[in-house]
């Protein structure tokens, strides 16, 4: 105990050392940092700074400077995930492999625009495939060019957003699959809880607010130019039956980026759920606590509440009247949601 009480003096002996050489910080710093007082004592072991800090760097930091982080290294790993994706040609009818035809010059001419800011994606190709009911699935599919410039974005952004995302959240992230998902569920059934919800959002990614997007991204990234091209990925229309489509909603179906934008997205209703102090798994747009939403920004503001005096309701009685609307059933029961 003695070793480690001289260890964190003289840790914060080297501290005291390290701020007296440190120049006095900004205004425009200490806006970012919040009021301190240079008065105010502080130890290592300060509970009330240590929250201060998390607060800080939550809800204040933000990553700049991402353009600068283009590079040629970056486009070609970019561009090796999108081979390796495959996938077939957008509108303009180019394949991998005549994009590969002539690397270097294509991919020196859009990491160009991609830095200047200028890059401009063509609108996607419409697609539908068949879904498991029997209905189609709609989907938005890039030219290359857009795929790996998609591919880029992501890449920056990423790192930026997963570590903070709910542990419950198991779709489209690194080192997390459906399996997982199942065991954590299977998890809680046999703590003794009973019920199950499971939730669809209904055409999620076709629905989902650009604002809700962009909100959520401007969050935690502040390089404007980056802003600016998810914002055009968002908005670059789809050519379907050869009539050109706004897309003033939703992100697409076939979009590289489209799976974490939607996971930062939905990440606010997994820590509402997380504070209400609900058990929940989720991956992509489907959860277990199944009813079906119309889009997820109305999900967030308008129908939490309901949501939240429903299984209030079930939390207290065990028992749900409109079963059949929220699709509940025992969670021990052979079949799964």
């Amino acid at each position: 105990m003695k070793k480690t009480d001289s260890s964190l003096n003289e840790a914060a002996s080297l501290l005291a050392r390290v701020k007296q050489s440190l120049p006095p910080l900004s205004e425009e710093t200490r806006g970012i940092l919040g009021n301190t007082s240079s008065d105010k004592k502080c130890s290592l072991n300060d509970d009330s700074m240590e929250k201060q800090s998390v607060k800080i760097i939550h809800d204040k930091l933000k990553v700049h400077s991402l353009t600068g982080r283009i590079t040629e290294e970056l486009m070609l790993k970019a561009f090796k995930a999108v081979k390796k994706n495959r996938g077939a040609a957008g509108i303009d009818k180019v394949s991998i492999q005549m994009y590969e035809s002539n690397l270097s010059e294509n991919q020196l001419s859009l990491m160009k625009e991609l830095k200047k800011g200028t890059y401009q994606p063509i609108p996607l190709r419409r697609q539908y495939i068949p879904k498991g009911n029997g209905k189609m699935r709609p989907l938005g599919i890039p030219s290359v060019r857009c795929r790996i410039a998609q591919e880029v974005i992501r890449r920056l952004i990423s790192s930026t957003f997963e570590n903070r995302f709910h542990e419950n959240s198991f779709g489209f992230r690194p080192g997390r699959n459906c399996h997982q998902a199942v065991e954590r569920t299977i998890d809680y059934a046999q703590q003794g809880n009973r019920f199950v919800v499971d939730v669809d959002i209904k055409g999620f990614f076709d629905n989902i607010s650009h604002k809700l997007i962009m909100d959520s991204v401007a969050a935690r990234i502040a390089d404007g130019n980056i802003l600016d091209l998810i914002e055009r990925f968002l908005t670059s229309g789809v050519m379907e039956e050869g009539e050109l489509r706004p897309t003033t909603r939703g992100t697409p179906q076939g979009g590289v980026i489209s799976p974490l934008l939607a996971n930062i997205a939905l990440d606010h209703l997994d820590r509402f759920l997380a504070e209400k102090g609900y058990l929940f798994v989720r991956y992509a747009d489907d959860r277990a606590p199944r009813r079906n939403v119309n889009n997820i920004s109305g999900f967030i503001e308008d129908e939490g509440r309901p949501l939240e005096v429903d299984l209030q309701g079930l939390a207290s009685n065990r028992l749900v009247t409109n079963a059949s609307q929220w699709g509940l059933r025992e969670a021990n029961q052979e079949k799964a949601a």
